[in-house]
């Protein structure tokens, strides 16, 4: 089976970079769901509203 390629736009790679960038090492981080191109963005110090998949850390996509 071959993998479909997912397209994100450059200005939401580039945000979630600086996001990550941003604040100390390790302390926020960003996925991109290679299904749907979905990115999320996570932090040990800032509360989102955003829902993230339970799986997120741990899944092996």
């Amino acid at each position: 089976m071959e993998d479909a390629l997912v397209t994100i736009k450059f200005a939401d790679l580039l945000r979630a970079f600086d996001f990550v960038s941003f604040g100390a090492q390790f302390e926020s981080r960003a996925f991109i769901c290679v299904d749907t191109g979905a990115i999320y963005c996570t932090s040990d110090v800032l509360e989102f509203d955003e829902e993230v998949p339970q799986d997120l850390e741990i899944s092996d996509r």
